[in-house]
Order: C-alpha cells, then sequence, then structure tokens
C-alpha cells in the first residue's frame, strides 16, 4: 500500500483514533502526492515531522446547544428545556463524543432535557455505560475511551496516575500548580516522592503531568491545569467507593495545608484555590468528615470570604467548622474560640448584633482559661 501511495496522486490517508504515532511511521509514504489526516488524543508527533498539529477545542456552548437540538429533532423548548439543555452541555464538559451519546439516548427515549439531566445527576456514568453513540457506529463508549487512556499512564507513571485520581476529586478548572506541591506530602507516598525534590529540580512536576497531557486527559499551561469532567466521573467510578473515600480525605487534607493564611499579601493564591477549597467542603459534607484539617480549611475559606464581603457563603462553613472543632477538640480550645470570633464578625456584618455579642463573650471565656495546641 505504501508504494501505491507514493506512486499514485490524489489520494486521502486517514488514520483516525492514532494514540500511539510512533506505530505509523511505516505506514507513511515518504515521498506522496496526497494527503495524510491524522485524529489522536496525543499530543507530540515529532517522530512523523508535524510540529504544530491542529488542535480541538471543546464545542462553544451555543454550538453544544444546537447539536443537541439538532440531534434529538427538537424545536421550541420551554425556558426550563432550554435552560436543562444548556447544563447538559456544560456537565458533558462540550465533548462532541458524550454529547452524541446523550442526545441518542434522548432521541431513543423521547425524553425531556430536563428529566435526562435529573437522571445524569443520580446515575453519573452509568448512563454512558448502557448507551453507546449511534453517529459514525463509534465503537466504544466516552467512558471506555477515557479508561483506555488511563491505563496507558499507568502503565507509564504510577504517580502521574495518582495525580490523575485526586484531581478527579478538586473543580475540573484551573487547577493551581501550588495546590499539587504543597499538597503533595497528604497526597499520598508515590506523589510525594515523585516531586520531593522540586525546590532544587522544579521540571519534576512537569515531568509528572506529561503523561496526562500526551493522552489529552488534561489541559495545562504554565502556572495551572485543568481537566474534563467527565474524566473524573470515569476516575471516581473506576476505583469505588473505598478508594474513593481515601482519596476524597486526600484532597481534603491537600487543599487544607495548602491554602495560606488568610492575609492580603496571599489573596490572589486563595482566590486561585477557592473553587478547589469549595470542592473540598462538599467532599468533607458528602463523606462527613470530622478531622482537624476539614476544620481548618472551612475555617480559612470562610474567613477569607468573609474577607472579600461575599457573605452569604460565609456561614455555612464557619458553623460546619465550629461543630468539628467542638468534637474532635472539645469546647475550650482556642481554635473554637478563633471560628467563634469570626463567627461574630460575620453576624455583626448581617446585623446579628445579639447573637454577635453572644459568640464573642464564649470566646472571651475560652481564651482565659482554654488550653492551646
Amino acid at each position: 500500500m505504501r508504494r501505491w501511495l507514493e506512486n499514485n496522486s490524489g489520494w486521502l490517508l486517514v488514520f483516525d483514533n492514532a494514540d500511539e504515532p510512533g506505530l505509523l511511521e511505516e505506514y507513511i509514504p515518504t515521498d506522496h502526492k496526497g494527503h495524510i489526516l491524522l485524529t489522536s488524543r496525543a499530543q507530540l508527533f515529532d517522530n512523523l515531522g508535524i510540529s504544530k498539529p491542529v488542535e480541538l477545542p471543546k464545542m462553544p456552548p451555543d454550538e453544544a446547544k444546537e447539536f443537541l437540538l439538532k440531534r434529538t429533532g427538537r424545536s421550541d423548548l420551554s425556558h426550563a428545556e432550554n435552560e436543562a439543555i444548556l447544563k447538559i452541555a456544560e456537565e458533558l464538559d462540550y465533548l462532541p463524543l458524550a454529547l452524541e451519546q446523550a442526545g441518542a439516548y434522548i432521541k431513543e427515549l423521547k425524553a425531556g432535557f430536563s428529566n435526562y439531566l435529573s437522571s445524569y445527576r443520580t446515575r453519573g456514568l452509568d448512563m454512558f455505560k448502557k448507551h453507546l453513540p449511534v453517529t459514525g457506529k463509534y465503537p466504544e463508549s466516552v467512558a471506555t475511551t477515557w479508561l483506555l487512556n488511563f491505563e496507558e499512564v499507568e502503565k507509564t507513571s504510577k504517580a502521574s496516575a495518582d495525580l490523575l485520581t485526586a484531581s478527579a476529586f478538586l473543580n475540573p478548572d484551573n487547577i493551581p500548580l501550588e495546590l499539587i506541591i504543597k499538597g503533595a506530602p497528604e497526597l499520598g507516598e508515590t506523589i510525594s516522592t515523585a516531586i520531593e525534590s522540586i525546590e532544587k529540580d522544579p521540571l519534576v512536576l512537569d515531568e509528572l503531568l506529561l503523561p496526562l497531557t500526551r493522552y489529552s486527559l488534561i489541559n495545562r499551561d504554565a502556572s495551572a491545569y485543568s481537566i474534563h469532567r467527565l474524566v473524573q466521573i470515569v476516575i471516581r467510578d473506576r476505583i469505588g467507593k473505598d478508594a474513593e473515600r481515601v482519596w476524597a480525605e486526600r484532597t481534603v487534607k491537600a487543599m487544607s495545608r495548602a491554602f495560606p493564611a488568610v492575609e492580603f499579601q496571599n489573596w490572589q493564591l486563595c482566590e486561585r484555590l477557592v473553587p478547589h477549597a469549595k470542592a473540598g467542603a462538599e467532599l468533607i459534607k458528602k463523606w462527613g468528615f470530622e478531622f482537624e484539617e476539614a476544620a481548618r480549611l472551612l475555617n480559612n475559606v470562610g474567613f477569607y470570604q468573609y474577607e472579600r464581603a461575599l457573605y452569604s457563603e460565609v456561614e455555612p462553613m464557619h458553623r460546619r467548622a465550629l461543630k468539628i472543632w467542638e468534637k474532635s477538640l472539645g469546647k475550650n480550645h482556642p481554635n473554637i474560640a478563633t471560628v467563634l470570633e469570626n463567627l461574630a464578625l460575620l453576624l455583626r456584618k448581617t446585623n446579628r448584633e445579639a447573637e454577635a455579642k453572644e459568640m464573642e463573650e464564649r470566646a472571651r471565656g475560652i481564651r482565659g482559661g482554654g488550653k492551646g495546641d
């Protein structure tokens, strides 16, 4: 075939799903008069002489909505259905294969977008395990596609695979590298050991992330990376409930370690970490975590939100931190006084003077006789 391609013109050769570009060298003609189209989740093609591959971004929200409408044959939607279709596209991370699967399923069932969204939030990955995409007769579900890539990463680097697992419990967007660097001691021995020399050898983290970018499991820039929402779901489903709890605890502790003192000079980092700290707060609630690091994270994030005048988000975090600390440290520990003082600030700002004074009086009592850590 290669000889024919070299001797003829006007042809198009397509390599689909070429995730191991190195395997293609023997098939690509050295002197040809046609065109070659290669699709892949890999990102490096230097061995094929391709220095600038064209990266296909996610679908823009409007295009994703239009795709689902056409795929399902719908029009003239109610406001609620319009909102639901946008949320479906967002939660499927605007990925064409996932949108195709969802559209085929909705069309087959003649289901409403709102009902699909509710069921997807309840069943998650199970929705993709049962229904393959139809258009183009694609042979694998979106879940299988990501799992194959994850398994390749595992073969390459256990530490990289563990980092991807930890990332499945964070906010998917803009995960700061500082979170990984500072939180590494809480993320298990494999990750901690892999980057323990980072102060002297800063490229070790880039090398840890490389297998994940190579298989398009993350997108990154110099200071942060993002992970597909569906990759997060696939990873959490794969590891099972027991391991899920372990990794949820690890990431909460890592976020607690990474979140800096709430001082003006740290505000920029605090702001970058807040979406992930909020994800941590959801993990604390979901798993009922009551360890010291959980309370510390909630208190620090709550106080930062107070400093930024985001008052509606502050009180639940402080009250949850108070409950955890009271149970784990007793009611007269200085940490209790700290969170009571933070609550008093909020209560006074929101015109609840009597309750604020009560919190302050209790804090003063602890400061007078409490025992610190």
